[in-house]
């Protein structure tokens, strides 16, 4: 057989040496073997190994290995010229994504033989697991998704690695391989719970069964983050990406948590209490969104100037493809504190919160952390900013209210916290409102006198 992508034939003649070929299925079939002849019931003991080893070496080895066939590119400086071969961003994407990770797949089949042999020898009573559930071959989907999302994230870590282009070994494999053991883990542990017979989930008032959704969900989330992926690359091949594909996202992520129900929110805020939370979840996420995008994107000096070039030049249509994405996830923000002020203003004073207040607040003091961290990356050494806007953030956020409510007067709380003032919206809003001015004044200025602005 002859592999047509270059890229993928080079990672799978480096990961599958002879030694890995026949060592693997030796070690595994030696941990099974042990687990079999140790327990009671050598079934249900060989079946929970299986699982637990596919999460460690596809899950959390793969992640590793797929955040290092980035970064080691960069380190071996042969980055540059995998860009100028043929090969097009998408084969690039999945050739790097499996190729890097093709040992641990090797040893993640014989995982899923033990899986699928063991599982069909459990008894009924055992059968309530949420992982089979609904049969083997769901439960065999399920950890193979997790297996790609966690190897998915790992190779968003090794992109951030190039993004920087400098060598971050030790931190890089620690990250990876911990979001892979947190992803990981937690969907082996959340597949043992126990399910009751015809357990349902509603999504826009659609009973689904509850492990289906499961997969549906995580299948979704994985089909973004390949689009992700692919995104990255193109920019890496310095081919723009429209910025609808990230509007799309934001489409997703709204639509997606506003079809739950929520209905244990009706006991607090009443009927209107399912609606009004699914929409300060889609609220929140937006920003938590725009806080994550404006340190991944690493939005600097030079990137401003050739935004700010392109709108000097009248080219609008090549500056929507240059718009940040923060920028668009927070005017989505904005657009869904609007809509929470204006629904639910009538029944604020009735769930005891002043809703203008708190969504004023909260978006100016989100307003002032982008300031911020957008003024660190102005600096002379950005490639320190996001470390040293977390510890200022953390300094505002922690710190000094700490410090304000122990020595000073409760009084200033507003000035760190977004709270609702029983006296004066003034008092809750006017603070985060001047942080943020003064802010954007002081990134404005460090940006005024950069050498990247004398050049727009």
């Amino acid at each position: 057989m002859k592999f047509q992508n270059a890229e993928f034939q080079r990672n799978f003649w480096l990961e599958f040496s002879f030694h890995r070929i026949v060592a693997t299925p030796i070690i595994l079939g030696t941990f099974f073997y042990i687990a079999g002849i140790k327990e009671i019931n050598p079934n249900m003991a060989i079946f929970g190994l299986s699982a637990f080893l596919f999460v460690a070496i596809v899950c959390i080895w793969g992640a590793h290995r797929t955040a290092d066939s980035m970064v080691s590119e960069i380190q071996e400086r042969t980055w540059i010229s995998q860009r100028l071969t043929p090969t097009n961003p998408w084969s690039m994407v999945w050739a790097k994504l499996f190729g890097s990770s093709i040992a641990a797949w090797y040893g993640g089949v014989f995982c899923l033989i033990a899986f699928f042999i063991t599982g069909a020898n459990l008894e009924n009573q055992e059968l309530k697991w949420a992982l089979i559930s609904q049969g083997l071959l769901p439960g065999a989907f399920y950890l193979i998704g997790t297996a790609i999302a966690c190897q998915v994230i790992g190779f968003m870590i090794g992109f951030g690695g190039t993004e920087e282009r400098k060598s971050l070994a030790v931190r890089r494999s620690f990250v990876s391989n911990g979001a892979g053991g947190i992803i990981g883990i937690s969907c082996l542990i959340l597949s043992f719970k126990k399910l009751e017979l015809n357990a349902t989930i509603l999504w826009y008032g659609i009973p689904f069964a509850e492990f289906y959704f499961w997969i549906f969900s995580l299948y979704s989330f994985l089909a973004w983050g390949l689009i992700s992926l692919y995104s990255q690359m193109r920019r890496e091949f310095q081919m723009p990406n429209h910025p609808l594909v990230w509007v799309t996202f934001l489409a997703f992520i709204s639509i997606y948590i506003f079809g739950f129900e929520f209905e244990s929110t009706k006991e607090s805020f009443g009927d209107r209490g399912p609606i009004f939370f699914r929409s300060s979840l889609s609220f929140f996420s937006m920003l938590i969104l725009a806080y994550l995008m404006i340190v991944w994107e690493k939005t600097d000096g030079f990137a401003l100037r050739q935004l700010f070039g392109l709108i000097k030049r009248g080219q609008f249509k090549k500056t929507i493809y240059k718009i940040p994405r923060w920028t668009l996830s927070v005017l989505s923000a904005w657009v869904l504190g609007i809509w929470l002020i204006i629904a639910f203003g009538t029944e604020s004073a009735e769930w005891s919160i002043d809703m203008y207040q708190v969504v004023g607040a909260i978006l100016c003091f989100a307003m002032r952390d982008l300031g911020l961290i957008l003024y660190f990356r102005l600096s002379a050494k950005p490639h320190r900013a996001t470390a040293v806007a977390i510890l200022y953030l953390f300094i505002l956020y922690g710190l000094m209210p700490a410090l304000t409510l122990t020595s000073i007067s409760e009084e200033f709380v507003y000035v760190f916290y977004p709270i609702s003032s029983e006296t004066s919206a003034l008092k809750a809003i006017f603070p985060p409102f001047l942080e943020a001015v003064l802010m954007w004044i002081l990134t404005m200025t460090r940006w005024k006198r950069s050498p990247n602005y004398q050049l727009t």
